[in-house]
């Protein structure tokens, strides 16, 4: 799993090289970063079933941490399976579809291993729901659902 990746000793860097620091001048750590909330910036609301707004980390703020921990080339994702679930028009002419997806997120090691420059991987799957009154657009969010979700899973052990 991703857990075992020992690059979390290492400290975090800012964009021109140097060491992070905290608020106390302390170096902050790949394991430190990793284990705090994310930003709010990273997070979004919706409104879910029966009207109640939840808080949910976006897909754009798992690939701007991942590239923030282990940089942009040390890390990958691969969709290993998607699949059509739902595909339905409702009475009132809007198309109602699911998916499901898995994704693999592979950590990179830039040695030249047996295995590709793998160094941990972890797979995971996440579902989507697309209604639109075009069918192609009822498709094309609900596969982008279930790809995000399925990347964050991946991502967050």
């Amino acid at each position: 799993d991703l857990t075992s990746f020992d690059s979390t000793t290492q400290p975090m860097r800012n964009y021109d090289g140097t060491a992070m620091r905290d608020v106390e001048s302390n170096i902050v750590y790949k394991s430190q970063f990793l284990s705090t909330h994310p930003l709010k910036t990273d997070c979004k609301e919706r409104v879910g079933y029966a009207g109640k707004k939840f808080t949910y980390v976006s897909g754009d703020g798992v690939i701007r941490t991942m590239n923030a921990i282990f940089g942009h080339g040390g890390w990958s994702s691969q969709i290993t399976m998607e699949r059509n679930v739902l595909n339905e028009k409702d009475e009132r002419g809007r198309w109602h579809v699911g998916y499901l997806a898995s994704v693999r997120v592979t950590l990179l090691n830039n040695s030249n291993n047996s295995n590709g420059g793998a160094t941990a991987f972890h797979e995971d799957c996440g579902s989507g729901e697309g209604i639109d009154s075009s069918k192609i657009k009822a498709h094309e969010k609900a596969l982008k659902s279930a790809i995000t979700d399925a990347m964050k899973r991946a991502a967050r052990q």
